[in-house]
């Protein structure tokens, strides 16, 4: 089976979490991979850094840091409008 994640956006906050499924390991290397791969949904794609407990970001500008991706390991994205990833 196929996992799809809906990404929202509300009133009060935008921020979704989402894995990149094992089967689309290959399709992703680097955060700006993901967020070009739904243009126009991300604004940010955060990586949680456990020993400092902070994030880093890259931003759909292109600016950032562009983390590589590990699929199975949760990331926090800031939306702009609804989608699903990795989309239907």
């Amino acid at each position: 089976g196929s996992i799809t994640y809906s990404l929202i956006t509300t009133v009060t906050t935008s921020f979704n979490f989402f894995m990149i499924p094992l089967e689309l390991e290959s399709n992703f290397a680097v955060a700006q991979d993901v967020i070009d791969f739904m243009p126009g949904v991300l604004n940010t794609l955060n990586n949680f850094i456990s020993v400092s407990q902070s994030y880093e970001a890259r931003f759909s500008a292109g600016f950032g840091t562009n983390f590589t991706i590990i699929a199975g390991k949760p990331y926090q994205a800031n939306v702009a409008v609804d989608g699903v990833f990795p989309g239907p």
